[in-house]
């Protein structure tokens, strides 16, 4: 258990929290993504957008500009 938390340099109400509140947009994704199935042409980029900020803010990893907004 603690060598991931070493892994990741995070305590474990640090951890704790990250892993909730990533649960917690993982759930809410659920709606836009399950609309999506059925009407493609609706949240068309929600959830690719949801990654990108996840990515960029959570993980800290360096924004791309794709020039898509």
């Amino acid at each position: 258990m603690f060598q991931h938390l070493n892994d990741v340099k995070m305590s474990y109400g640090e951890h704790l929290l990250f892993a909730l509140k990533l649960s917690l947009f993982t759930l809410i994704m659920l709606v836009p993504l399950t609309i999506h199935a059925f009407v493609p042409c609706l949240f068309t980029d929600t959830f690719s957008r949801f990654v990108r900020n996840y990515l960029v803010v959570a993980m800290k990893i360096p924004s791309q500009s794709s020039g898509n907004g």
